[in-house]
């Protein structure tokens, strides 16, 4: 393995943790609104935004990783992580039409979803 794809590989398991704890601030955040009665608001739709942008930079460090020769211990990997940057986008399709308040409740257990597929795929890397 050369250098430039041994930094690629740490870049990715950055991001991987990254991506754990913004998907862990979404579910907090999404079940807390929930419960509190409240609608999702600026700081928190910025929380999985940027969670989405390290789900979509991951992927294409797995991906160019892949095409360098890299390949991951279990093939179910890049399964879980290719349906990972999914979750959110799919949770939006399904929040549309509903209240704001029921928003933070489908958007908190995606990201808690979101979470444990993200956290599973780190594992079997």
């Amino acid at each position: 393995m050369n250098g430039y794809c041994a930094t690629v590989m740490l870049l990715h398991g950055r991001l991987a943790g990254a991506v754990v704890l913004f998907a862990l601030a979404g579910a907090v955040g999404g079940l807390w609104m929930y419960r509190q009665k409240r609608q999702p608001d600026g700081d928190y739709w910025g929380v999985l935004v940027v969670g989405e942008v390290l789900l979509v930079a991951q992927v294409i460090g797995g991906l160019v990783m892949l095409g360098m020769g890299a390949q991951a211990t279990r093939g179910v990997h890049g399964l879980y992580g290719v349906s990972s940057a999914f979750v959110w986008p799919l949770a939006w399709l399904y929040a549309r039409g509903r209240t704001q308040q029921r928003k933070g409740l489908i958007y908190g257990l995606a990201s808690l979803a979101l979470a444990a597929l993200a956290a599973r795929a780190t594992m079997i890397a």
